[in-house]
């Protein structure tokens, strides 16, 4: 599935029933979080960008969005977005290490 502007390919993409439904009710198209996730954007763990760059190249975000920085430079750590869905409600997508999936799932289905 290439995407204008992917950082990485998402590979297969596998999504629970538990949270297609909940997107379903909150109106959201999976395959904008899609696009958002392979974009560098995080959701709610945060957005890779110019703007994180400090001057010495170092990054300059939260943990889990270093994490993540880390992991599409380097080609060999899982990539993890969160999505709100409502307001008590978060979707969990998640690219594995080898880029050969993406699950898309509840935090309680962890």
């Amino acid at each position: 599935m290439p995407v204008s502007d992917a950082l990485f390919q998402p590979g297969r993409v596998v999504a629970s029933p538990a949270a297609l439904d909940l997107l379903a009710r909150g109106g959201i198209d999976p395959v904008k979080l899609i696009d958002r996730h392979v974009s560098g954007d995080f959701g709610e763990v945060g957005q890779m960008g110019p703007g994180c760059l400090k001057d010495d190249g170092s990054h300059e975000h939260s943990d889990g969005l270093a994490l993540n920085s880390l992991a599409v430079v380097s080609g060999d750590e899982r990539i993890l977005s969160v999505y709100r869905v409502t307001d008590d409600d978060r979707v969990y997508m998640e690219t594995s290490a080898d880029r050969s999936y993406t699950t898309i799932y509840l935090p309680e289905e962890y």
